[in-house]
């Protein structure tokens, strides 16, 4: 295109891009968007502070209840 129009590189992108800035641009029409949940199963109690953390910090989850439960039942 440069080569056939005789044009500098510098003259076709800023010719090119002027025509892109000016053009009609369509606007696209909105797409549907639907969001789909449904329950499933509890994966830890919230109620839990350790198994919160654990799970934020991408930890297995252990299973038989609060930390501090079962620190209190070791002693």
């Amino acid at each position: 295109m440069q080569a056939r129009d005789g044009r500098s590189l510098g003259r076709l992108v800023s010719d090119l891009l002027s025509q892109a800035l000016t053009s009609e641009v369509k606007e696209a029409a909105p797409r549907y968007f639907a969001w789909v949940s449904s329950p499933g199963p509890l994966l830890i109690d919230l109620r839990d502070k350790d198994a919160v953390m654990s799970a934020l910090e991408g930890e297995e989850a252990t299973e038989g209840g609060d930390a501090s439960e079962r620190e209190r039942d070791a002693s």
